[in-house]
């Protein structure tokens, strides 16, 4: 990690190293703090990244930043400028995060929005992305600890490997819901 360091003090604007060294610490070292600060200070330089934004929001998650994170949550699904992919992606942390802000009465209104969603995908549609960091900070965190098994539940089903699957997968998790 010193390496990364290194290079980005010297290169901040190297995005190889950028990207590595914001990876490993939030899916390897689970350095959620440090993940977070790169990335909104990658950001703040390149507020055309979306890639890079979209990330940004599943770090103010496992930094515990939930409400700013319910904030930018609101922004991308508030707006017609995202794809389907983004969008489903901000469900998922949006109802992660209702859990994570206490507000559990929202999480089957969510759920049934997010079913919706992924159903209306291809056969093939995958979210493709990695759970590594949130089930990490779900796992670790002692204030989700009552929700630690339905949230990494949860999570898993999102990673099913086409819509079927994840849609299956969130269905269990929306019975197993309990609040």
């Amino acid at each position: 990690m010193q390496a990364y360091d290194n290079t980005l003090q010297q290169f901040p604007e190297d995005e190889t190293a950028y990207q590595a060294a914001a990876e490993l610490y939030q899916k390897f070292t689970f350095d959620f703090e440090r993940s977070f600060k790169l990335t909104r200070d990658w950001v703040s330089r390149h507020p055309n990244d979306l890639k890079e934004k979209v990330k940004l929001v599943e770090k103010y998650f496992t930094s515990g930043r939930h409400s700013e994170c319910q904030q930018q949550i609101d922004t991308y699904l508030n707006s017609d400028d995202f794809s389907v992919l983004v969008k489903i992606f901000m469900r998922v942390l949006d109802v992660a995060n209702q859990v994570a802000l206490n507000q559990n009465g929202n999480v089957a209104p969510k759920l049934d929005t997010l079913l919706a969603a992924v159903k209306s995908q291809r056969e093939d549609f995958s979210l493709g992305i990695n759970i590594d960091g949130m089930v990490h900070f779900v796992e670790t965190n002692s204030a989700l600890a009552p929700h630690k098994d339905w949230l990494v539940q949860f999570f898993k089903a999102t990673t099913g490997k086409d819509r079927d699957t994840i849609y299956k997968g969130i269905a269990d998790a929306r019975a197993a819901f309990t609040g």
